[in-house]
């Protein structure tokens, strides 16, 4: 969840002055003031446990208002939201107190992987291809779907970052497909080789031609270790390419000929492509990474699911996202039909999907738009 996005959520909430008054209680909640604690409407929390196909029983968390029916929310995260932070919590707290049952599964290892790089780089190559992420998203679906406080069997699915495209990507499940009432991208990837190639290049499409594109350090090196993971087999090699990128991304050295001479054909092009270079030696690069990659770098993707999406989908995506380019956004939207495409929004307001503590979210030419675009999706539930 993401502090300023709720808040503007649930401002959108409120067409009545009533209304209106609740959200204004909400919103001084999500900063935590204890005065207001008799003013809060009672929340449940509590664990779930639900079965999945093939990988056992799965659990997460539940957070839903104490009485009535409710529209679900499966919540899906990526690595950088930390649920155990008080923020954070607090901002499923307000999704709940709109009028949203929220469920936000387990999904195993993740937790450990936002402390450790290397999980955390074996999280963002494998989600896609683990059976373990899409089985225990059907499964928290499914269990939501069938839960008596959802009302009409109606669940959405709202995905954030690396969850985004997780989420798409369950979506499109048959099982669930044609169940789903609307899908929340923000700030996902649609092809995983686009953002491979972006990252290479620091390049991106824009309107007028390649745009220059940055990518956060943290990004690069978890996806560069887990696309090193899934070309090398041998660990040593594996260190020793990892260890010369960090001194090339350090600048504090240039690699000399002895430096690379052990390393293996596909260890030398994964040095050259995560180095950095130009798109015409990326496309050479990428060309040549072998086969499993290519699949596995496929499997990851939204893309390679896009005929299986049948529900009303919301994109949102901030302009100057260094974690994953907002050109990801744009190819998404672009592929999908008419009849699936509900909004689309691009702002100048988060730091990738938290809030920008620059001082830009104060612009009211962005957050305007924003909470139109929000309303739009309030309405729904």
């Amino acid at each position: 969840m993401v502090g300023l996005l709720l808040i503007a959520l649930v401002a959108a909430a409120a067409p009545t002055v009533g209304a209106l008054s609740r959200s204004t209680l909400v919103l001084l909640d999500l900063q935590g003031d204890p005065a207001l604690a008799a003013f809060r409407p009672a929340l449940i929390h509590e664990r779930a446990e639900f079965p999945t196909a093939g990988i056992g029983p799965a659990s997460g968390w539940i957070v839903r208002p104490a009485q009535g029916q409710f529209t679900g929310a499966l919540l899906v995260p990526g690595l950088q939201l930390d649920l155990d932070e008080p923020n954070v919590r607090r901002g499923v707290d307000a999704l709940a107190r709109i009028g949203l049952a929220v469920l936000v599964p387990d999904v195993g290892g993740v937790n450990e992987a936002r402390e450790d790089p290397q999980l955390a780089a074996e999280h963002l190559l494998t989600a896609g291809s683990d059976t373990r992420y899409e089985e225990t998203l059907v499964g928290a679906f499914q269990h939501l779907r069938a839960a008596p406080y959802v009302k009409q069997q109606r669940v959405a699915i709202l995905g954030f970052s690396l969850g985004a495209s997780l989420a798409a990507i369950a979506a499109a499940d048959p099982r669930i497909s044609g169940q789903v009432a609307f899908l929340h991208w923000f700030g996902g990837y649609y092809d995983a080789g686009g953002l491979l190639l972006a990252m290479a290049t620091h390049q991106i499409a824009g309107d007028q031609g390649p745009t220059a594109w940055v990518p956060a350090p943290w990004v690069v090196d978890r996806f560069s270790r887990g696309l090193i993971t899934a070309s090398l087999p041998d660990e040593d090699e594996r260190a020793e390419v990892i260890e010369l990128l960090e001194r090339r991304w350090s600048g504090a050295s240039v690699t000399a000929p002895e430096d690379i001479a052990g390393l293996s054909p596909d260890g030398r092009r994964l040095l050259g492509l995560l180095s950095g270079c130009t798109p015409e030696e990326a496309a050479i690069y990428v060309a040549a990474l072998p086969q499993q990659v290519t699949r596995l770098l496929q499997r990851v993707s939204p893309r390679t699911y896009l005929s299986g999406l049948k529900a009303p989908v919301y994109v949102l995506h901030d302009r100057g996202d260094s974690f994953i380019p907002v050109s990801e956004s744009r190819r998404f939207w672009a592929a999908l039909p008419p009849v699936e495409r509900a909004s689309y929004l691009e702002v100048s307001l988060f730091d990738h999907v938290m809030p920008d503590r620059g001082g830009r979210a104060g612009v009211p030419w962005d957050l305007a738009p924003l909470l139109f675009y929000l309303t739009g999706l309030v309405m729904l539930t």
